[in-house]
């Protein structure tokens, strides 16, 4: 996926310097690109990782959210949702993520990965996100984070084991799944322009 992303940007912009980002799986692979282009070279002017602790929902959030789904949907539409959430549950997700993974292994022995298991992408992220095994960066990395108010970052917990050789911390409001939505998206968006900002007048 870096290596096809690289393939566009370069299409587009063919040297340096580079401002790379990401968000969740993708800081994985925005890292990954910085590598590359750090490895043949090429200057990165920025590389920056926004990520977040996930919050789990209250038990009145979740309620209320299940109340507004149910609003939404006619007669049909609220019995439906009632049997998949009825079906829907952590041992049952967890399930198929097992079954999908063990599909995947046994066909890759014989041949490449049918075209309905390469459609779950949710899925394959967590694969490659799992196999990969990061080395240190030799640059300068910001991490956008959010939920980590007053904590030290632990490149193996908080960051799938990304380190660099300097690291720059911007805390931002909200949580992993709220962090680019509003209201904290333009808190987000000021502290990332800062950033870009002093990339850009950097030397």
């Amino acid at each position: 996926m870096a290596a096809d992303y690289l393939q566009e940007i370069r299409s587009i912009q063919p040297e340096g310097p580079y401002l790379i980002g990401g968000y969740c799986f993708g800081a994985l692979v925005a890292f990954e690109m910085a590598q590359r282009l750090l490895a043949r070279g090429d200057k990165v002017a920025l590389l920056a990782l926004f990520l977040g602790r996930p919050r789990r929902p209250t038990l009145a959030e979740r309620a209320r959210f299940h109340q507004n789904e149910l609003r939404r949907r006619g007669p049909g539409g609220k019995a439906a949702y009632l049997w998949e959430k009825a079906h829907d549950n952590a041992v049952t997700t967890r399930t198929r993520s097992w079954l999908w993974r063990l599909s995947y292994r046994l066909s890759r022995r014989h041949e490449r990965p049918s075209p309905r298991l390469l459609r779950n992408i949710p899925e394959m992220n967590l694969r490659a996100a799992r196999s990969y095994v990061p080395k240190a960066y030799e640059g300068r990395m910001i991490v956008l984070m959010s939920g980590a108010a007053g904590r030290r970052l632990h490149p193996s917990r908080d960051l799938a084991g990304m380190t660099a050789r300097e690291v720059e911390v911007v805390e931002v409001p909200g949580d992993r799944d709220s962090m680019l939505r509003e209201p904290f998206v333009g808190v987000f968006a000021e502290r990332l322009e800062a950033c870009l900002s002093h990339a850009v007048e950097a030397p």
